[in-house]
């Protein structure tokens, strides 16, 4: 490939990439597939696959499954075939491998799902010992990210089963993709470039935060009936989401959406231990930083554009409304709350499987 054609490849993806945080979904879903089409033998497989699994998430968000399926299915294929003689790469395998399954659990095949996810998860993790005697630019830090996310999509799917013995599987996914991180952050504290530091602390983040989700959700009953446990059941949730909000403010900044998630989530625990006034005052900071009907939080979703900004809004709402509906003339600001949670869930592009939430998938960045 000709040095005109390898920028001209690289300024589609950046472009896709742009238009995708944007959620101009088609138009980025155009770009990327001509950065796709300008490649050849001499691409990475990883570059490659990554292009076309933006392509996949730029489909999903148009809610156009079964071309997302579609679209990663041929990016398992390029793994498995290689792409023009490029070197097989077992981290993009498995990257490939996860997205299908996600798509694949969205669509409703539970049973395809899990193949999928457990093979990107055994896949993934053999990518991340054999970066250890392979990459001195990288390191094996950047590899353990894709064991994390393989092994959360797989705790996301054991939370959709909705039975007492999925939801202890999820929470024992996630509990070790903690222990995966916690050693990746202590290898690259040491070695690892700023890049690599802040994709280590997002990824944390993200995923303590879906632990502290998955066991305030409980098993098998809902959030609306959860609440009878008490401060004790409330304790090492909040813990996580107190370590996950300042990662994430030392990798997102303090005005991302996704803070907003995780203040949500620590309402809750608040909520369900009883402290209604800290719950709320967490909820409001929560909307400050995603919701555009209020004058910061609409700066926040302009400064950090996402086409899963709304999901995180959809959820936040819908909790915030519970605590609301449950206060004592409050209820009538709860309905209406309420309300515009149905009519935000109602026009979403993607249906989720219960006791799901679209940062369990990783699908909020």
């Amino acid at each position: 490939m000709g040095k005109e054609a390898l920028l001209t490849q690289a300024a589609n993806r950046r472009l896709g990439l742009t238009l995708y945080r944007a959620g101009r979904l088609a138009e980025a879903e155009a770009a990327v597939r001509a950065a796709v089409g300008a490649g050849d033998g001499a691409a990475q497989l990883a570059e490659y696959v990554g292009a076309v699994l933006l392509v996949a998430r730029a489909q999903l968000f148009q809610g156009k499954l079964a071309a997302a399926a579609a679209t990663c299915a041929d990016a398992v294929r390029a793994c498995e075939d290689g792409v023009s003689g490029a070197t097989p790469d077992t981290a993009a395998l498995g990257n490939a491998l996860r997205s299908l399954g996600v798509v694949q659990l969205l669509r409703g095949d539970g049973d395809a799902a899990e193949t999928s996810l457990l093979r990107a998860a055994r896949l993934s993790d053999g990518a991340a010992d054999q970066a250890k005697a392979r990459i001195a630019r990288q390191g094996p830090a950047v590899a353990r990210v894709l064991v994390v996310c393989a092994l959360s999509s797989l705790a996301a799917y054991s939370m959709s089963i909705e039975t007492a013995e999925g939801h202890r599987d999820a929470l024992e996914y996630w509990q070790e993709a903690v222990s995966v991180l916690t050693a990746a952050d202590a290898q690259a504290a040491a070695s690892a470039c700023a890049k690599t530091k802040r994709e280590l602390q997002e990824t944390h983040a993200i995923t303590l935060t879906n632990l502290a989700e998955a066991a305030l959700t409980g098993a098998p009953g809902p959030y609306e009936t959860a609440g009878a446990g008490g401060k004790a059941d409330t304790e090492r949730p909040s813990a996580h989401l107190r370590e996950a909000l300042k990662l994430s403010e030392q990798s997102m900044g303090h005005n991302d959406p996704y803070l907003g998630w995780v203040l949500a989530q620590l309402a809750r625990c608040c909520h369900l231990a009883g402290s209604a006034v800290t719950a709320e005052g967490l909820f409001r900071s929560a909307m400050e930083k995603m919701d555009p009907e209020d004058v910061r939080g609409k700066q926040a979703l302009a400064m950090h554009p996402s086409p899963a900004n709304i999901f995180l809004l959809q959820g936040t709402l819908s909790m915030y409304s519970q605590l609301l509906l449950q206060w004592e003339k409050r209820e009538a600001v709860g309905r209406k709350m309420q309300q515009r949670a149905q009519d935000l869930e109602a026009g979403l592009p993607l249906k989720l499987p219960p006791r799901v939430s679209l940062p369990m998938l990783h699908l909020c960045r």
